[in-house]
């Protein structure tokens, strides 16, 4: 229930649906009385959400820096990857890889660098409606199709949020007697929750963040002054993982 509720309340946390909604109810006869209220609110939500120059200030704070792979070195013998990567084409068996493909990529950098020894993909099926191949089951033989060891491959494949990434990475581990030491590789925006996660169910964890957000442009005059739609369909990134922690905290998954 509260991974299907998660997802219905998704769509709400945007501030285009936000301006939409103040916009239409300002032509409502109820809020009559309130119409350039609501008006000037939406108008003011454009502007602060799809000002470049502020998304990229609160970009940085939050997702950090970039960690050169050198600095991982000796710091644990397991990466563990989130999913979420990547969608599978049933009929043709081809793998499509996404924005956040760049996870599997920085992890499979510390693996052919030496920093690691093993892998372990975490993730299933995020589909609500029909069933699907769990994510890391079909990207298993892929990775030793490019040369992963399978002695030194390991999928977890029942989780669908955060919460059941660290749980069943634990049983995992548990299960091959695995000290719950780890690399963590997720997305730069989502580090503080999962590294959060898998610190509560016992890791001991070093993070190193994957697919950041963030420029690395100097922000200039045009990114203060000019809005930008792309900034304003991003921002939904940022906010959902915030709502994400203070529901995660409420349920006492952190």
């Amino acid at each position: 229930m509260f991974f299907l509720l998660s997802k219905i309340l998704n769509i709400f946390i945007s501030p285009f649906v936000w301006i939409l909604i103040l916009w239409g109810l300002s032509y409502l006869k109820w809020f009559r009385s309130g119409k350039r209220l609501l008006q000037w609110s939406a108008v003011i939500c454009f502007i602060v959400f799809s000002n470049g120059a502020l998304f990229q200030w609160v970009l940085r704070g939050w997702e950090g820096e970039m960690v050169p792979v050198s600095q991982m070195e000796d710091k644990a013998k397991i990466v563990v990857v989130l999913g979420g990567m990547t969608s599978l084409d049933e009929g043709s068996g081809r793998i499509q890889f996404h924005d956040a493909t760049d996870r599997l990529m920085q992890a499979l950098l510390l693996y052919y660098n030496g920093c690691v020894s093993k892998l372990v993909i975490s993730g299933g099926s995020a589909e609500i409606m029909r069933e699907e191949i769990p994510e890391s089951e079909y990207l298993k033989p892929f990775l030793m199709n490019i040369g992963i060891e399978e002695q030194n491959l390991f999928i977890e494949r029942r989780s669908r949020n955060t919460y059941e990434n660290a749980l069943y990475t634990k049983e995992l581990f548990e299960q091959q007697q695995f000290e719950k030491r780890i690399i963590l590789v997720t997305s730069a925006f989502h580090m503080h929750r999962a590294k959060a996660c898998f610190e509560r169910q016992g890791f001991q964890v070093e993070s190193y963040a994957a697919q950041f957000v963030q420029s690395t442009d100097p922000i200039d005059v045009r990114t203060v002054l000019i809005p930008s739609l792309h900034t304003l369909n991003t921002w939904p990134l940022l906010l959902k993982e915030w709502m994400g922690i203070v529901v995660y905290q409420i349920k006492g998954y952190l």
